[in-house]
């Protein structure tokens, strides 16, 4: 059952093309900030999750065209995230208490990534792509009070590729 909500809220982006000849230049940038601080009940429990986000990202991708049959597609994207809150349960208490308390946390990443499509005949396509990321993960806090609040901290990077190979066939002519 809901109860007290606290939420602020702003989301932002936008894209901006530019064509020149066959090749197409775009920027996507976008910017979310959260605020929030909802009371909610778990059964005769009264619990308040807060949570603070902003997060930035930007792309930038080309795309063209080679002839009629070759479209493709190549470009890079950042993204910044940063955020805190907690879990207080027993809120309408004189012993409430902090279940999580994560008083900050970042996750930043880049990657880049290609796409190319061949139309081989007027029905059929082939496409290969890959992307290939970065991102580094920091987390601080501390545990449940009722753990003794104790303070941790994580920090590491993620690795990944990822790629796709397809065939498409179109079962109907247009």
């Amino acid at each position: 059952m809901a109860e007290t909500q606290r939420f602020d809220t702003l989301m932002l982006g936008g894209e901006l093309d530019w064509t020149r000849g066959n090749l197409t230049f775009t920027w996507i940038p976008a910017y979310v900030y959260l605020d929030s601080a909802p009371d909610y009940w778990l059964g005769t429990i009264r619990a308040r999750l807060t949570a603070h986000y902003n997060q930035l990202s930007n792309e930038l991708r080309v795309a063209g065209t080679r002839g009629e049959r070759v479209e493709w597609v190549g470009g890079v994207q950042a993204y910044d995230v940063r955020n805190d809150g907690y879990l207080a349960l027993f809120t309408n208490q004189p012993f409430q208490f902090r279940q999580s308390n994560i008083t900050g946390n970042r996750l930043a990443g880049y990657a880049a990534f290609g796409e190319w499509r061949h139309r081989t005949r007027d029905r059929l396509r082939l496409t290969a792509g890959a992307r290939v990321s970065t991102t580094h993960r920091e987390g601080r806090g501390f545990t449940s009070d009722r753990l003794g609040a104790l303070p941790y901290e994580f920090d590491r990077p993620f690795d990944h590729l990822d790629w796709k190979l397809g065939v498409e066939r179109d079962v109907a002519p247009e």
